[in-house]
């Protein structure tokens, strides 16, 4: 039980390493590579909501892709885009983390969340309806279509791992029958073999108990009359 929960714990803490390291990373390149958000609140506020909830993206994928969302689409409506690798990694991160552990309805509400904030966003930066419509398709459609992609390749991935286990489980079921069966037919075996060996004994027995009772009578009857003893003892055996 307890390697089993280190394992199931494992994944967890690799996606907190990983929303630690995006999060440095986005410092970095917003403050040490001078694409600086201003004010600066503004950044360090950014760099926070658009890379930690990385560390959640398996527990708490909706709610992972709604928070770095709606950061990326904050940052566009107030004009304070920023060009980050790292807050780009995260939102793909968490995309694959919607795709791939959401349910069904979790999955569908998390897409339409991303399509609205998307949308949200170019309409704002963009002030022609056709780019809108355009930028909308481009930068949400290409994203929500690689998620049904991604999400349907794990499925049957996944359906594909539980019929092999299903399998598994039924030739170990078919194996330990076996193995009974046999342990059953070596007991009746021995059963038959010891009943085998028991008649033997038996009529060996027997056969050498009546030669000695006839022998012994065969004995007294030309013993001498006047051996009493003698005659006592072959009638004790008889």
């Amino acid at each position: 039980m307890t390697s089993l929960r280190r394992l199931r714990s494992e994944p967890i803490r690799a996606d907190q390493v990983l929303a630690l390291g995006l999060l440095v990373l986005a410092q970095l390149e917003l403050w040490g590579f001078g694409s600086v958000l201003e004010p600066w609140w503004f950044g360090l506020i950014a760099t926070l909501t658009g890379t930690l909830p990385v560390a959640i993206r398996r527990t708490h994928p909706v709610l992972a892709v709604a928070l770095i969302s709606t950061t990326h689409m904050t940052m566009d409506v107030f004009e304070r885009p920023a060009t980050s690798v790292a807050l780009m990694v995260a939102w793909l991160c968490a995309l694959y983390g919607l795709a791939v552990w959401a349910d069904t309805i979790g999955f569908t509400v998390g897409c339409v969340f991303v399509l609205a904030t998307m949308s949200v966003a170019s309409v704002v930066v963009e002030d022609n309806l056709r780019r809108d419509v355009e930028s909308i398709t481009i930068w949400a459609g290409i994203p929500l279509l690689a998620m049904v992609i991604t999400r349907r390749i794990v499925r049957e991935r996944e359906a594909r791992a539980d019929a092999l286990a299903a399998r598994a489980d039924v030739l170990t079921a078919r194996a330990d029958s076996l193995e009974r069966e046999q342990e059953l037919r070596a007991r009746e075996a021995t059963a038959l073999e010891r009943a085998r060996i028991a008649r033997e004994l038996h009529d060996v027995v027997a056969h050498k108990v009546s030669v000695m009772v006839v022998q012994a009578g065969a004995e007294r009857s030309v013993l001498n009359p006047e051996a009493h003893a003698t005659e006592e003892t072959l009638r004790t055996i008889e």
